[in-house]
């Protein structure tokens, strides 16, 4: 009887590894199908397009920029300031055409005075400005003033274009 015990116990024992095999090969059958296939949909869901840096010229900032102009003349005449002693200068006064912009965003404009070789900074004032000034102490009336101007958002400068108004 002590016999058939023990087999029974063993059958018991044999049985319930056989479920415990039948788990496994379950748990590692969907191991190797299920994570091949998500592994497969994740890299194919982060696949984007090869850029093409050449491609990207729509963005003002870039040098490469090959869009509508981003300046235009707006006038230019001489200023008289009450200090004493009285100081006369020029201002080019021009347009910033920041609708072409890909997002809203503040900007200087590096100016380059094609006659006095100077190149400076002329900042938005007031902040939020489209149409800004640039000063110059040295002028002649009838004489015509080109400034090379480019974008700026102080880390890039972009595409210079040049824009010239003549002084009466």
């Amino acid at each position: 009887m002590m016999k058939h015990a023990a087999g029974s116990g063993q059958q018991a024992a044999g049985t319930g590894h056989r479920a415990v095999d039948d788990g496994s090969r379950r748990i590692r059958l969907a191991r190797y199908c299920l994570l091949p296939a998500a592994c497969c949909l994740l890299l194919a869901s982060c696949y984007k397009d090869d850029l093409d840096p050449a491609a990207l010229t729509n963005n003002p900032f870039d040098p490469g920029y090959n869009g509508p102009a981003i300046f235009t003349f707006d006038t230019t005449y001489v200023e008289v300031l009450t200090t004493f002693p009285l100081i006369q200068r020029q201002v080019f006064q021009f347009h910033v055409n920041s609708g072409l912009f890909l997002a809203e965003q503040a900007y200087s404009v590096r100016v380059h005075d094609q006659v006095s070789g100077t190149t400076s900074m002329v900042e938005q004032l007031p902040a939020g400005s489209d149409v800004l000034r640039y000063y110059r102490l040295e002028f002649t009336h009838g004489q015509e003033y080109c400034m090379g101007l480019a974008l700026s958002n102080n880390t890039h400068d972009g595409r210079t274009e040049t824009v010239c108004g003549f002084l009466p």
